[in-house]
Order: C-alpha cells, then structure tokens, then sequence
C-alpha cells in the first residue's frame, strides 16, 4: 500500500460539522469512470444533481468523523485511567463516550436510511461513481461524487441527464477503452487512449445533440473546452500511480459497482482530489484503513469489540462460572466489495461461509454500550445455538469479495506483564504497564475438515488435523443477534502463547475443569508440553518434523519415549543418562514449567523419580558429596516451585504417572502417598531421620507458602520468587493500566 504524508481522507473534527463551500455554479458534466461516459445535465436540474452527491458525502464524512470522535474519546479515557486523574476527569470522560456513542449510532442510522432500498442480501447495490468536469482551465479539482444508482436511473428515465460515451463508436468495452492492460497483464487508465479519444471526440455535433434533448437553449456551457480540461489525466495519473508496487492480488483498476461502493463507504467523496501524492487514502478512526483509490481494495484492522476487549466468563452446566479473562478479536487483512462496505458502515459483524471458506461482513449492531462492557463484561452459556453456526453468503453477496481478512486475523488476550526478571526478586512498578493484548490464535479464511468443530459450545476449543483449534460465537464478541462463529487455528507463531494463555486459564479458575477444552484436546496439550521440552528442536509444532495428526498419536509419541526412559532395564544404562537428560532439561527450561499444566508436571516428576540398579552405579548420579540423584531432585523442586495454588498442587500429586492420567482414589490421600514418595526419593542416598525430617519440613514449607486463591492480573512465576511472595491478592492496575493501543499506528500516524 502506497502510503503518503498526508492522508486524502482524514476525519478532521469540528464543532460546527463539516462545511461545503462552492464558488460557482452547479456542475454540468460529470465522467463516469464505469462506462466511461460523459454526463450531462441541464442547468435547470444541474442544481439538485449536485445537491444530491454533496448531501451523499457530507453524511458520509459525518459517520467518519463521528467515528474519529468516539476513538478520541477512548483514547481520552485511557489516558485518565493511566494518569490516575481524580474521579471527576474519568466520569466526564466516560460520559464524553456516552456521547460520542450516541453521535456514532445517530450518524451510522443517518447514512444506512440515506442508502435506504440499496440494501441486497448482506451486501449493497451500486453506487455511481462519477468524476466532476472543471470545464475550465486552472479550476480546482473537485473530489469524487456518488449518487444512488436508483436516483442516476430516474434521473435518467425522465431525460434529466444525457450519457454520451467516450469510446469511439460507443459499444462494449474493448480496444477503444481508455482501461487496458499493460505489459505486466494489470489493468490501468490507459493515458495515450484518452488523449486519442478526447481529440477524436466530435463536440460540435454533441453540442447539438444536448441542445435538442435537454433543451440547452441559452446554456453558457463551452463543451469545446473539455479537450483543453486535465481533471481525467490527472485522475488517471492518481490512479496508475495507486497500483505502483501492488501485489497482483490487488494492482488492477476496478471500476466495478462493488469497487465504488467500496470508495463511497471510505469517504473518499468528501476529501478525495486527484494527486498522483495521494494515491492512497488514509481514515482516522477506531477502526482504521488505508485504501487504494484504483482498485477498490483496503488494508483495515479493527478491534472486536474495542480495543479495549471485554472480560469473557462462561456458566456451566453445574453452574459454576469460568472466568476466560478480557479477549478481543483483531480483524485485520484487505477487505474490498460489498462484504467490505458492510464491515465500515455497521456496527458488529458476522461470519458468512462461502463453500469451505469463512468471510467477514458487517450486520446492524447490537452491542451493548462501552460501560456495559467494561462494567459486566460477557456471561454466556455454553450451549450452542442455531445463529452460532454461521450462515451460507448469497451469490450476489460474495461477488467480487476478497476472503484474505480472516486469514491475518487473530483473537488475543491481555496477558499480564511478566516479572522484571526470571527470579522475580527485583518488585516492579505495578503502576506501569500492566499488561498488552497478545495473539494467541489465528481467525483462518479456510474451513475444510473443520466440520462439526463448533458442536461443543459457543467457546470451544479442540485439536485436529493436527492444530489446536477454537470455535468462538461471534455473539461473544459483537453482542447479542450476531451471527457465525470464528473457527480460529494455533499455528507455530501461536503455540507459546496459546500455552501461556491456557495456563492462565487454569491459574484463573483455580485449575479447576475447563468445560470449554475437549477433554482427549486438553491431555494431548498436556502430553506436548512434556514432548516440546523433552524432544526440543526435534519436535517443532507444526513444522517439518511434525507427523501428528490427532491426540491418539499424541499419546502413542509420549507412550514411546516414556517407555523408553522409564523402564526399570539391568541392561540399558542409557535409561539413567535420559532421566539425567530430563533432569538437566527442566532445569535448564524451567521457565517452561509455568506454562504447563498440572498434568505435564505430573509427568515429568513420573520420568525423574523413576529409578533402578544401575542407577545407583551411574557415576554420573553422584555429586561430589556423595549424594545421589542430585541433579534430578533439583529438577524435583524446580517443579514443586512452579506450582501455584494448592489446589494445583493436589492436581500435581494426583497425576504423578506415566501419561498424566488422574491416580483413582481420594485426592487428599493420594496427595500424601505422593507426597510421601517425593520424600523417599530426595531422601535417598542420605538414610539419616535429620535428614529425613529436613526434606519433609522442606516440602511442607513449599506447600505452606502456596496461595489458597489466585492472584488475578499478576503474571505466573515460581512460587519462591520475591515477585510471588508479595502478589497475593487482585491487581489493582489490572486490567486499568494496560496497554490500549489503537488499531494501526502508521509510520505519520495518519494525522
């Protein structure tokens, strides 16, 4: 995208709206780039004609101002809440977005009842497009003008306009259109083409013509002088230019109904000029966008519902609430054609599917106010329901639609800021930044073998074809009545934070069930988590050594190696030096331990405190001590130190076997047994009651230092760190003074 200094169409705020002032008289010729005609008017209906069009943009540039005002306004009020401003501030901050609410909605209803009987399945119908004719050398150059293809077709019908073609011979677009291809096969303005046709074209015999269909008797109009006018060179200067450095995905001059609509929709009728400068037009706004002119196609990225997110908590069936922290969804990737006027204009979105293909569109909004979201966040139940399947795009719909938007669109959560350092002893500032929005998963366009994803819930995630995948409702995100549901990937750049955002998710519900994880999808998380440390590099998730498929090879992969270091064998010494490997590697990535799950850990404290004959006859078991084991009771207690709660360490205690699998009977009872065997195992080697009470005391201080409750907004860390000790309870600054930035931060920030 060409990108300029100075944005063509830039919201501007003022208090008195937008002003239109016009020198001279009304216009009486336009171009119409679609079929390549001149328009003519009458003087008498000239007036109304350009009433019209102007009335089109000024409410246009009306609903993109009033978005500019309410993302103001959010900025504003993330400004107070990091500044700490007294009460006062922040309630007349939050009422300036009450108001600036209230404008967005009034303006969004003004333009959608201007565009009132346009409205076509989940599209629109054209807009013309026309090009204003200076008529006149040196004469400013007008923007674009748009009207409603059913007023220009009254217009037409009762002989109010005249629509004379270019081309010579007039006909279907062929080798007399002024757009063609070039070397490369794009399609351009063709420059030398106009200037031939402009020269060829008979004005004295259309003069004529006009005089006895309009009745243009008296008219001042030199029609002549229209060969001598610029504005369509520079127009086609502007356009040609727009497509310099264009992928071919986007680098053709579209003059097609759903490419106007497109420019109509970007305001580009109430800032756009022609200047080869300004080949691409920039809005301002919350929802941010960098369009380019010839092709009708725009870069946008856009926060679902706000930058802001909101907090998700789910009820379950035995009503419990499942608190999934603050999520948001960013839409980001080319949009173009009616899908893409319909994302600008509306309020929220839906999610249309086109055969094994998921798009975006806009649908009227229904979400509810910004305190609201701020206030009671998104409780929902998990039961599907029939709008959170989606629903099938009309042929008309999707025609010219681009369905790239989904596939850079992510959904994200605000993770908190990690302590100043891996043993957190140094206390950072909890009045800093708190916390930033992070990917975690990829919204994909393509839906293929991806049936049945969403049947368990309206937020679900799952694992197949070999990714981790989630279906969320886009109710959950937009409000009530939006429809469809995001099917989103966990690709290779994703799995770290996805682990970390499934962390957290136990952290915050106390490592409780999560109903919303496929049970066979949750172990096979757990049963990587062990297989990515172990394996290392030789296992990279998604990439080219990775053969699986589904959890039941995940679990075949982990029953392999386990057997492979845990057997008890007289003959395999090598069976000692992998569970010294283990050992060096927990303790080498211990980081990696907060991002696990209790089962993961049970599974790791399974390879380590398994041991046989020749064990004890492997020097490399020996410290210089004496001890035995020394380096893998280390990775013991850096395992013990990663849990969080008591309640995860039950879990821990509970899972100490080969494949994480839950140890039947009572949990506090087998959380001593294991307890017990921990001890056995650090007490080995040592066969001393002082040393023997030392390592209980040991363990039981570790235990007595856990928290009962999690402390929500604080990120993870092991829980003998300074950084644990003194976070005990809630964040105060979370998620207040976390980082809010807006949808796109452009290098001139498009100001």
């Amino acid at each position: 995208m060409i990108q300029d200094q100075s944005p063509l169409a830039e919201n501007r705020l003022g208090k008195k709206g937008t002003v239109v002032n016009v020198p001279r008289s009304a216009l009486r010729c336009y171009f119409r780039p679609e079929t390549e005609e001149f328009v003519f008017l009458a003087g008498k209906e000239a007036g109304e004609f350009e009433t019209h069009w102007r009335d089109m943009a000024d409410e246009m540039d009306r609903f993109h101002q009033a978005q500019a005002k309410y993302s103001g306004a959010l900025k504003h009020y993330d400004d107070c809440v990091k500044a700490t401003a007294p009460m006062h501030q922040t309630s007349k901050s939050l009422a300036a977005i009450d108001a600036a609410e209230a404008e967005l909605k009034a303006t969004r209803e003004a333009i959608k009842e201007k565009l009132a009987g346009t409205a076509s399945g989940v599209g629109y119908d054209n807009i013309v497009e026309l090009i204003p004719m200076a008529a006149q050398v040196g004469a400013r150059r007008m923007p674009y003008a748009y009207v409603k293809q059913s007023y220009f077709t009254d217009q037409q019908a009762k002989r109010r306009l005249h629509a004379v073609s270019l081309r010579q011979g007039g006909g279907k677009r062929g080798k007399d259109s002024i757009i063609s291809r070039d070397s490369g096969g794009n399609l351009v303005v063709d420059a030398a083409k106009l200037m031939e046709q402009l020269t060829a074209f008979e004005w004295p015999k259309l003069k004529l013509e006009l005089k006895d269909v309009l009745g243009w008797a008296g008219s001042d109009l030199d029609l002549e002088a229209f060969n001598k006018d610029v504005t369509l060179f520079d127009w086609a200067e502007s356009w040609n230019h727009s497509l310099l450095g264009k992928s071919s995905l986007t680098d053709n001059v579209d003059v097609s109904g759903a490419a106007q609509f497109m420019r109509f929709t970007s305001n580009l009728g109430a800032n756009a000029e022609f200047d080869v400068n300004k080949g691409s037009a920039a809005i301002k706004a919350e929802s941010q966008t960098v369009m380019t002119l010839a092709s009708g196609y725009a870069d946008i990225e856009r926060y679902v519902p706000d930058r802001f997110g909101w907090p998700l908590t789910m009820q379950t069936r035995s009503g419990k609430t499942l608190d999934l922290g603050l999520i948001r969804v960013c839409l980001a990737g080319q949009i173009n054609g009616f899908l893409g006027a319909s994302l600008q204009i509306e309020g929220q979105v839906q999610v249309m599917v086109k055969g094994d293909e998921q798009v975006i569109t806009g649908q009227s909004g229904r979400l509810p106010s910004f305190r609201t979201r701020q206030k009671q966040g998104r409780n929902f139940f998990q039961a599907m329901e029939a709008e959170d399947q989606g629903a099938t795009i009309t042929a008309g719909g999707f025609a010219g639609a681009k369905v790239e938007l989904l596939g850079k669109s992510t959904l994200q959560w605000l993770k908190p800021s990690p302590p100043p350092d891996s043993a957190g002893e140094v206390p950072p500032d909890d009045k800093a930044n708190a916390g930033e929005y992070v990917d975690f998963a990829t919204i994909g366009s393509s839906i293929a073998g991806m049936t049945g994803l969403g049947a368990g819930g309206k937020f679900y995630c799952t694992f197949i074809n070999g990714k981790f995948c989630l279906h969320v409702a886009a109710s959950l995100c937009v409000g009530t009545g939006a429809k469809g549901g995001f099917i989103a990937e966990v690709g290779a750049k994703d799995i770290i934070e996805f682990g970390r955002w499934v962390a957290y998710q136990l952290y915050l519900n106390n490592y409780g069930i999560l109903e919303y994880f496929n049970e066979e999808a949750f172990r096979a998380y757990s049963q990587y988590c062990v297989l990515k440390m172990i394996e290392g590099e030789n296992l990279v998730y998604r990439g080219v050594a990775w053969a699986i498929e589904s959890p039941k090879q995940m679990r075949a992969e982990l029953k392999k190696l386990v057997a492979s270091i845990a057997r008890e064998s007289v003959d395999e010494i090598h069976n000692s030096s992998g569970r010294n490997q283990i050992a060096e590697i927990v303790i080498e990535w211990r980081e990696d331990l907060l991002v696990s799950t209790p089962e993961a850990k049970g599974i790791f404290l399974y390879l380590l405190t398994r041991h046989g004959r020749l064990d004890h006859v492997d020097l490399s078991n020996r410290s210089w001590g004496g001890d035995i084991y020394h380096r893998r009771k280390e990775a013991v207690i850096l395992i013990l130190n990663s849990i969080q709660t008591t309640s995860e360490w039950h879990k821990v205690m509970c899972r100490i076997t080969n494949d994480g699998s839950r140890l039947s009977g009572d949990s506090l009872t087998v959380s001593k047994a294991q307890e017990d065997h921990l001890i056995r195992f650090l007490q080995e080697g040592r066969n001393r009651d002082d040393d023997m009470r030392e390592i209980r005391d040991g363990l039981t201080a570790i235990y007595g230092n856990l928290k009962e409750l999690p402390a929500t907004g604080y990120s993870l860390s092991m829980n003998n760190s300074y950084y644990y000790r003194t976070r005990c309870d809630t964040h105060l600054h979370y998620p207040a003074r976390c980082n809010f930035d807006p949808a796109l931060t452009p290098k001139s920030e498009l100001a």
